[in-house]
């Protein structure tokens, strides 16, 4: 995957390897889970893309750890 996740958080954090475990969709959402190797260890990450007019309207990110 080779891109930097969140610029200014630890500069050297980039993506190595990514799978995603789970995703879910609804006519106004998209969610999903993965899993990331980023800086050499494995974390799990979620996000959900809410659509307006077949457009992202707002998007959520995170990390579980």
């Amino acid at each position: 995957m080779n891109r930097q996740i969140a610029p200014g958080y630890g500069a050297q954090s980039v993506a190595r390897r990514a799978s995603l475990d789970a995703i879910a969709v609804t006519e106004d959402t998209l969610s999903y889970q993965a899993t990331m190797t980023i800086g050499g260890k494995t974390v799990r990450t979620y996000g959900a893309w809410m659509l307006k007019e077949g457009k992202i309207w707002r998007q959520v990110t995170g990390l579980l750890g």
